[in-house]
């Protein structure tokens, strides 16, 4: 399998030869992003910004990059099969994970009840992560799927012309952001609220992808020009996240608002995906990168296990640790709780593919 056939979320085992290994380390990055912002404000009061900095762009990141492969040639039925294994399986799978607290507040409800909950706030807890509603459980999963068949349809519609597929990806993100106005748009099955945020971003990667030579990004004649996309983007990703917690961004108009947060995501993507291009390109975070649909599915279990032996059994109380403290306390958290999903990415390439969606006889 090459880069073309797959999503961010690859399960490729192909040499590294006939990968980019950049886009592997950007994933890679991206996926450390998604641990570091799981990691919750209770324990870290002090990285609420940062965390907040880091939600803007995390994973629109990944929706670019499952753009930058992505091809409307397979017929739509021959798509949705593909997807649907390398998605939606392990999407059911990992989320084994996330249903074994609703679940066993299900079959010993007195074991729960000093937490206030009702057996209705249970089964619903359940519902919504079998129906993939909202941010429940491992959702980007299925909003890379339903993003990808939509992206589908709009890519033979307007005939691959780059310039009509832009401006529909624009409308898309101006879509959006009035569905979040929308008091039912996270009640919707299967990420339909979400499908105009990841086709868009999905479709910015397909044309990246379509109109730029990826491989050629790490050629060193463009070390320069690349460092200062880089810089010229993070300063513009700064000023633009400074903004939105400013005193009188709510006083901007909506459209205006609108446009600074997506400029700041837009900025962050640029940005990261160029570090990703200049970083050296280490085997473990390729590894990550071609891997992420493991570390993604077990990201938030491996936090939980790394935080209750930190906080609860080993006594830790990191809430009054100043900045700099709690920022080397979360990447230790992180690192561990990453090294933990890789001894399970380990068993998975070896013994358990089918968690990942390959059948096939391989191995």
């Amino acid at each position: 399998m090459t880069h073309a056939a797959h999503a961010p979320t690859s399960i490729s085992t192909k040499p590294a030869k006939t990968r980019i290994t950049w886009v592997d380390v950007a994933k890679g990055v991206a996926m450390f992003l998604v641990f570091f912002g799981h990691l919750g404000t209770q324990w870290f009061p002090a990285l609420a910004g940062t965390l907040a900095a880091i939600y803007t762009f995390h994973m629109p990141l990944f929706f670019v990059a499952s753009g930058f492969f992505f091809h409307a040639r397979y017929s739509f039925g021959q798509l949705a099969k593909k997807r649907a294994l390398m998605l939606l399986v392990p999407y059911y799978i990992f989320s084994v994970l996330a249903l074994a607290k609703p679940v066993a507040q299900l079959l010993s409800p007195s074991l729960y009840k000093s937490g206030g909950g009702s057996m209705g706030d249970v089964l619903s807890s359940i519902l919504t992560i079998i129906l993939a509603q909202g941010n429940a459980g491992l959702w980007f999963l299925w909003a890379v799927f339903t993003g990808q068949l939509l992206l589908w349809g709009v890519v033979r519609l307007v005939r691959n012309r780059i310039p009509v597929l832009m401006t529909v990806m624009i409308v898309f993100i101006v879509l959006d952001f009035l569905f979040q106005l929308v008091s039912w748009r996270n009640l919707l099955p299967f990420q339909l609220g979400k499908i105009f945020e990841s086709t868009a971003y999905m479709g910015f990667g397909y044309v990246i992808g379509q109109t730029q030579d990826l491989r050629a990004w790490q050629d060193k004649r463009t070390v320069a020009p690349r460092s200062v996309v880089m810089v010229g983007a993070a300063v513009l990703f700064v000023l633009f996240d400074w903004l939105q917690v400013s005193a009188f961004f709510g006083a901007l108009p909506l459209p205006v608002e609108w446009l600074v947060k997506f400029v700041t995501t837009v900025s962050a993507i640029a940005a990261v995906l160029m570090v990703c291009t200049l970083l050296p390109q280490w085997q473990w975070l390729q590894t990550v990168g071609k891997d992420s649909l493991v570390f993604y599915g077990v990201n938030d279990f491996m936090l939980k296990i790394v935080k209750f032996a930190v906080f609860s059994v080993g006594g830790v109380s990191a809430a009054h640790w100043p900045f700099v403290a709690q920022l080397g306390g979360g990447i230790v958290v992180v690192v561990a709780a990453m090294a933990l999903s890789a001894v399970v990415n380990l068993v998975v390439q070896r013994h358990a593919r089918w968690a990942v969606g390959d059948f096939s006889r391989r191995r």
